[in-house]
């Protein structure tokens, strides 16, 4: 099977773990059958030390297109870093969590659809880093915010300092009917 996966504890969701194909374009569905259960997909695999130990469920995969699930609660420490064919994200509205340099290092990445209603982004606590969590673009990219989207985390979209050709968030588009109410300090800085 090209996606991995391990369930998780609660015994109706699971955690993508990898991805083993060498497609360009994937879906990952919203759901696994696993012997007889349904298993919602609420979490993508991100963990590691710096730079030798990640285990991130689609780093390095040369991925041009990903299609996440709405079920999707939380993208993990650089789940999907160094994809720099990587053209464009959807982030789900129901995303809690974006773990730090979860997009990170995606040089081609043009434009991130941010839909999470109430996402917090993830520190690196080890490192004492903020979130980063799609830090490292060279080309800069479009964030379009979608209608239900009520808060942008603290540094969601803020470039690291270390990267010094590295560019900041281009615009920032605000869907019709726009509910936002709180765009958290830094969340777009350079």
């Amino acid at each position: 099977e090209e996606i991995t996966y391990t369930t998780n504890e609660d015994n109706k969701t699971l955690c993508i773990t990898g991805y083993t194909n060498d497609n360009k374009i994937i879906r990952i569905p919203e759901s696994f059958k696993v012997a007889e259960n349904e298993y919602t997909v609420t979490c993508i695999k991100g963990t590691g030390e710096y730079p030798a130990t990640y285990v991130a469920a689609f780093r390095e995969k040369a991925l041009e297109h990903v299609l996440l699930p709405e079920t999707l609660e939380h993208v993990g420490k650089f789940a999907f870093s160094y994809n720099p064919m990587l053209t464009e994200v959807t982030i789900p509205i129901n995303v809690k969590e974006l773990d730090h340099g979860a997009f990170s290092n995606c040089d081609g990445l043009i434009d991130i659809y941010y839909n999470a209603k109430r996402a917090v982004a993830i520190r690196d606590n080890k490192y004492n880093n903020d979130p980063y969590v799609f830090t490292h673009s060279k080309l800069g990219y479009n964030v379009h915010i979608g209608s239900e989207v009520e808060i942008i985390p603290s540094r969601v979209f803020t470039q690291s300092s270390r990267v010094s050709n590295a560019l900041a968030t281009k615009r920032v588009i605000f869907e019709e009917g726009s509910i936002c109410q709180t765009i958290d300090s830094n969340a777009f800085q350079k």
